[in-house]
């Protein structure tokens, strides 16, 4: 054996080398090397959040994401490269989902029935300050998704690839209605 070869045993049994994904997500980098998925997300997360609150007094929420989950709709390609959308986030971030109103259909709906300007305007700010579940009228034909998988495919979108030089993605305003 070569070595400078690893094998799939070694990537998947040492707890030096390994990712807690194996092969999944991997990527050829350069001079013939493989990028594995990281790991130990969680607690880098974590201790990314602590430390940019000591140091600025803000908590802030924190992931660390893959690749998307999208279609581009010019090539027509999946990026759908990672075996997650998100590898950690901080506890804020989990298990939120994101529902909402169904503007197009209710503002259809309300001008139908004559309603003016003004009353469509006061039933969505009244629809959005309603917990509507994925059952609800006003929010039928939105689907539920992660705010996790969201955000990670919006940080992928906007970071561009590694090369591209863009290690952190800032956004902000994120559970504001």
């Amino acid at each position: 054996m070569l070595d400078n070869c690893i094998t799939l045993q070694d990537l998947c049994s040492s707890g030096e080398i390994a990712s807690e994904w194996g092969l999944l997500g991997s990527n050829m980098s350069s001079d013939g090397k493989l990028k594995l998925a990281p790991r130990g997300c969680q607690e880098i997360t974590q201790s990314v959040q602590e430390e940019i609150l000591r140091r600025t007094g803000r908590r802030v929420e924190v992931l660390i994401y893959g690749d998307g989950a999208y279609k581009d709709p010019g090539t027509g390609i999946w990026e759908l490269a990672d075996p997650v959308t998100t590898f950690g986030c901080t506890p804020g971030l989990c298990n939120l989902m994101r529902c909402g109103v169904k503007y197009k259909m209710l503002v259809d709906q309300l001008y139908a029935q004559g309603k003016s300007f003004a009353e469509i305007e006061q039933a969505i700010a009244e629809a959005k300050a309603n917990d509507l579940g994925p059952g609800s009228m006003e929010a039928e034909g939105t689907t539920p998704r992660r705010l996790t998988d969201i955000l990670a495919t919006l940080a992928d979108l906007v970071s561009g690839s590694a090369d591209a030089g863009t290690p952190v993605v800032l956004i902000k305003g994120i559970y504001q209605g």
